[in-house]
């Protein structure tokens, strides 16, 4: 205030003068034009070689800082990618990195890298010479914490629930309670913005708020310290599984890019909330994720390991808990039904059909134990997927069609959706080509009718599908790169991959070997990413076709057998098409090869890695 007064008073009396002051907040007078100085410019995390970690202002700092100290000291390229993790993690900061360029005098940038999630221990003795606040890291964000009062320390504490930003909305929601009034939160907000602690960027229309990871974990110290941190971190779970219920309800309809877009900025948001879901509320994690969530932030992505680790661990711990009667007892039951059919859902979409069977089955029982109709309509089509993978078409069609009469009792739209998605599987894997495209039609009409936004990327698919079955494939492939292009502008890894299978299998079937080989290499690294043996498997069946036809028999037998051993991994049944195919092709290999010739190649694949056998069919198609 001082320093404002002084100031004010100097520019209004001399006409030329000009002031340039450094601090964590302007000084609020009139003719002042602030600028946020931004962190130092951090490495790509995609290039972490030593000539482009060295372009970035954070890495050329850690990197002068540490050489001064320990001349031996140098950037490589075996060392490059720790460095640019560690000027990541200090969010650029110059005194954390100084700090930590100062550990190198006893550690390698690697253990530096590895130590950083206790960085208050780790970054410590900083110049003797520099004012005390500047000797730790921590010294000088609690000089800058200790020039709170009492309700923005309280703020500042509870806002450290959120991970990767928030909205005003939510910190209203989460951080306001009987000791701190909703309405107040603005305010307090906006001070701690203009200390330098909250940062405020506007995107579309709207202001979202997030703070250096730094300071987020200092802020968690502070909440942790109190008997408040129980409460704040309910609230934030309450608070998305409101999130996640809106995004349900509002998923069939004209706001979907909408939610797909709000879930993704809160992706980091939702790990946290998981995270203590699991950890203390069991029976509230499947309340967090819905499968608008799921399909969102790990089906699309690609993030299916991911979702396999929240999923799994908490259905367990739901068969674990101990009996419970009444009310209680069908809503873990309907709970525990949910996480069934997430668990079947993972397992599909990895190749593994038969314990996504199993599961499917076991949430359909529950559904139909507790009378949900609704649960079991969503479990019975998720069932009907499972049994068609796994070689059971009349049980396919038998649960599918009854999770589509309870969808239209009871007028139920997600439900009927994922319904007429496992008809699209099943009348694929039948070959009922006309059956299939008046599903198809269907799913378009009731986008259309609840106003869904035309998703480009799957309209040039569609194209292209209609022009491959036209015969004119130039047009085809055209209309189908610009569908890859939106897939992954869209961060959709899922429709990617199935789409690139999609493409590849046209193209073999119409004779462009080397077309097909192509998207068949792309498109087995994309399976491999997420993780589904049986379609890896698959790939390689159709690597050992092409393989087969251009009179490479060694290795064409060597590939199959690769792919029979997979699928037997995974157990994992060939559609009758699929199989029809592998079994003609093996038999003409058979009469195409010796014995011994042949049972050499066949014992090869047997005793290679996954890894192995897509390294191989790579570089012989290349």
């Amino acid at each position: 205030e001082s320093c404002a007064i002084l100031a004010e008073s100097l520019v209004q009396s001399c006409a030329n003068l000009k002031i340039l002051a450094s601090s964590r907040e302007a000084l609020g007078i009139s003719g002042e034009t602030t600028y946020r100085v931004p962190s130092l410019f951090l490495p790509d995390q995609t290039k972490v070689t030593r000539e482009a970690v060295l372009e970035c202002e954070s890495a050329q700092l850690f990197v002068d800082r540490a050489s001064a100290i320990n001349p031996n000291f140098h950037i490589t390229d075996s060392n490059a990618s720790s460095i640019a993790q560690i000027c990541r993690r200090l969010d650029g900061i110059p005194l954390a990195l100084e700090l930590a360029a100062a550990r190198v005098k006893v550690l390698s940038a690697e253990q530096i890298a590895e130590r950083l999630d206790d960085r208050f221990r780790l970054l410590t003795g900083g110049s003797r010479t520099a004012l005390p606040r500047q000797q730790t890291l921590r010294a000088l964000i609690d000089w800058s914490y200790d020039l709170l009062d009492a309700s923005e320390k309280v703020l500042f504490r509870r806002l450290a629930v959120f991970v990767g930003g928030w909205t005003l909305e939510a910190a209203e929601k989460v951080c306001s309670d009987e000791t701190l009034d909703e309405y107040k939160v603005l305010d307090l907000l906006t001070q701690l913005v203009d200390k330098s602690l909250v940062i405020a960027e506007e995107n579309d229309g709207t202001v979202r708020y997030h703070r250096l990871e730094t300071i987020r974990q200092y802020a968690r110290e502070k909440l942790l310290e109190t008997d408040e941190a129980l409460k704040v971190r309910n609230r934030h779970l309450a608070s998305f599984i409101q999130l996640s219920d809106w995004a349900t309800q509002n998923w069939f309809s004209a706001k979907q890019k909408e939610v797909e877009n709000i879930i993704k900025l809160e992706q980091a948001n939702y790990r946290a909330a998981l995270s203590w879901a699991m950890e203390s509320q069991p029976e509230k994690t499947f309340l967090v994720i819905s499968w608008v969530v799921l399909v969102i932030l790990y089906l699309f992505e690609g993030n299916i390991s991911e979702a396999k680790d929240w999923v799994y661990p908490t259905v367990n711990k739901l068969e674990k808990l101990s009996p419970v009667n009444g009310d209680k007892a069908i809503e873990r039951k309907r709970i525990l039904a949910r996480g069934y059919d997430f668990t079947a859902g993972i397992d599909m979409n990895q190749g593994n059909h038969e314990a996504s069977r199993i599961a499917a089955r076991k949430g359909v029982e529950l559904a139909r134990e507790i009378n949900d109709e609704q649960m079991l309509a969503q479990a019975l089509a998720s069932l009907g997927i499972g049994e068609i993978y796994s070689g059971n078409p009349e049980t396919a069609l038998a649960v599918t069609e009854e999770s589509i009469a309870i969808c239209k009792k009871l007028g139920l739209k997600l439900e009927y959706m994922w319904a007429l998605n496992t008809m699209t599987h099943i009348h694929t894997v039948n070959g009922n080509n006309d059956l299939l495209i008046d599903i198809k039609n269907e799913i378009r009409r009731l986008e259309s009718e609840a106003g869904v936004p035309v998703n480009r990327a799957v309209a040039e698919r569609e194209l292209s599908t209609r022009y491959f079955r036209q015969g004119e494939r130039d047009k085809a492939l055209e209309h189908a790169e610009k569908s890859f292009t939106l897939y992954e502008e869209q961060n959709d890894k899922y429709n990617l991959t199935f789409f690139m299978s999609e493409v590849a299998h046209e193209l073999r079937q119409a004779g462009d070997l080397e077309k097909a080989l192509h998207y068949y290499s792309k498109g087995i690294l994309l399976w491999q990413g997420f993780g589904h043996r049986a379609a890896v498997a698959h790939q390689l069946e159709c690597f050992g076709f092409i393989a087969l036809e251009q009179r490479k028999y060694i290795r064409a037998a060597t590939l199959l057998s690769i792919a029979e051993n997979l699928r037997g991994l995974s157990n994992s049944l060939r559609t009758p098409a699929e199989q029809k195919e592998y079994e003609e092709s093996k038999n003409k290999l058979q009469a195409q090869m010796t014995e011994s010739a042949f049972n050499n190649a066949w014992n090869e694949g047997l005793s290679m890695t996954m890894e192995k056998a897509i390294e191989t069919a790579l570089e012989d198609s290349e």
